[in-house]
């Protein structure tokens, strides 16, 4: 019996530390609050992929007024690591009437982040949002923030 409870808490205990923090990408440079120009994407349990390699992603986006939101899309790192570029795709539930009764809708956004790591999950680079007439290209910092962020906001 012992040896069943030790082999349960070690296994417990490994899928806590293997579990990887949230990874942020943050373009507010120090505004606030963050706008669908400069967000803060935040990739649920994320590292950056390995030289050479590609990786799935899902998150929520911080935005203001905050609402719910959904962010999916795919990262790959150059071949010599010196770079990781993000598609993303995000989308923003419509906000409820309030006084004056105005509904504002929802909202579909396009990402392209490029970063250059400055160390296993902290970089920094350039996020681009591509709407129907315009681009708008800001700078994008990447850090681990485990539990940062309520989880949808």
């Amino acid at each position: 019996m012992k040896a069943i409870l030790g082999s349960l808490l070690v296994g417990l205990l490994a899928v806590g530390v293997a579990q990887a923090g949230d990874l942020c990408l943050d373009a507010t440079n120090a505004s606030n609050p963050p706008t669908d120009e400069r967000p803060i994407i935040i990739l649920r349990g994320f590292k950056f992929p390995k030289k050479n390699k590609c990786k799935p992603f899902a998150g929520v986006i911080a935005t203001s007024p905050s609402r719910a939101s959904a962010v999916t899309g795919a990262a790959c790192t150059r071949f010599d690591g010196t770079g990781v570029s993000f598609s993303a795709y995000a989308t923003l539930a419509p906000v409820p009437a309030q006084p004056p009764f105005i509904i504002q809708e929802g909202v579909e956004l396009r990402y392209s982040v490029t970063v250059a790591p400055t160390g296993k999950d902290t970089g920094s680079g350039l996020l681009s949002l591509f709407q129907t007439t315009s681009t708008s290209t800001v700078r994008v910092v990447t850090f681990e923030c485990h539990n940062a962020f309520p989880d949808n906001l």
